[in-house]
């Protein structure tokens, strides 16, 4: 799913690319979310979240009664249990992401262009870890990966290892513990809290939170490559392919940067036959022991416990990711 909001003119401090402020039980997988006015993805009193695997874009500079906002993603003061992993934030002044509270995975997400990457913004809580993400420093500001920002409240413990910082002139390389790298806080006041919060192994998660699922983690170089090919909605927009330049060619600036035709360069292709036009092609109705004369047999529930239709586009988003995935692999073949 696509989601490219046009600033209309309306309330600025409203205008989300998405909003979810007050749901629980939410994942976002394989989306792509732009040009939002105050938030580009607002999560802010959500509960029980998972986002993965998605692009958060390109935030608005204008329309926002504050002014410039150009925030990437918020989760708090009152949101609990987050998971954010294997995501791109590109191009937005900060919150890449914002979340108070844990238990929280921030895990194998990539920063491109941002001034602050993980903040707060609200009092702080519980337990969080920041695992395997990556960093990149682009034109438009200073680059300051963390930042513990908000008053101290219950619990409040930090775990980070294998964060990737590039940031040319500075500091290029991975970061367990950011209290021990002056270059990142010359007198460790931007990291805004001491090294007492610092935790000494990873916390456990599933320990605490009923059906808890560990993220497969990999190494933040590794995890860079992966998102730049897989992560958003696919195949990507000109928006998407835009940002993506942009990091390649490390240019870019933060705004809404609008684009004239939404599906330039992606063409549709023929449709399957579907005899009774229930939204399943026939050839895999027959397989799955459907028939592709009843318009009514796609809300049947299958032996997974899914209806049949949500079987079927599962099976066609598989098909996208698992040609991103092979892009990878032969990209991987090139250079080894």
């Amino acid at each position: 799913m696509r989601v490219r909001p046009v600033f209309d003119g309306s309330a600025g401090e409203q205008f989300d690319g998405a909003q979810f402020s007050l749901n629980s039980k939410v994942i976002l997988d394989h989306v792509s979310i732009a040009w939002g006015v105050d938030e580009t993805l607002d999560l802010y009193e959500a509960d029980d979240v998972t986002v993965q695997w998605s692009t958060i874009e390109s935030s608005s500079t204008t329309g926002h009664p504050e002014g410039a906002h150009n925030y990437g993603l918020i989760n708090g003061p009152d949101g609990h249990r987050i998971t954010l992993h294997h995501n791109l934030f590109a191009h937005h002044k900060a919150r890449c992401p914002a979340v108070a509270n844990g238990p929280a995975d921030i895990r194998n997400n990539v920063a491109y262009n941002v001034r602050h990457g993980f903040v707060h913004h609200n009092r702080a809580s519980g337990q969080f870890n920041i695992v395997g993400n990556a960093y990149i420093k682009g034109p438009s500001d200073q680059l300051i990966p963390f930042y513990f920002d908000g008053s101290a409240g219950a619990g409040l413990k930090y775990f980070l290892a294998d964060n990737y910082i590039d940031d040319p002139g500075k500091f290029t390389g991975v970061v367990d513990n950011p209290w021990q790298k002056p270059y990142l806080h010359p007198s460790f006041s931007r990291l805004n809290r001491p090294e007492s919060y610092r935790a000494s192994s990873q916390f456990n998660f599933s320990r605490d939170v009923p059906g808890y699922i560990p993220v497969t983690t990999h190494r933040a170089e590794d995890a860079y490559r992966l998102v730049l090919a897989q992560a958003g909605a696919l195949p990507r927009d000109a928006v998407t392919k835009g940002v993506l330049r942009n990091i390649e060619r490390r240019d870019g600036a933060w705004g809404a940067r609008y684009v004239s035709n939404l599906m330039e360069g992606l063409t549709p292709g023929a449709a399957p036959a579907d005899a009774d036009r229930d939204g399943m092609a026939d050839a895999w109705e027959r397989a799955h022991g459907l028939s592709s004369s009843d318009a009514n047999d796609h809300s049947r529930v299958m032996p997974s416990g899914y209806t049949a239709i949500e079987e079927y586009i599962n099976e066609l988003a598989a098909a996208l990711i698992s040609t991103a995935e092979a892009s990878v692999a032969f990209q991987g073949e090139e250079t080894d």
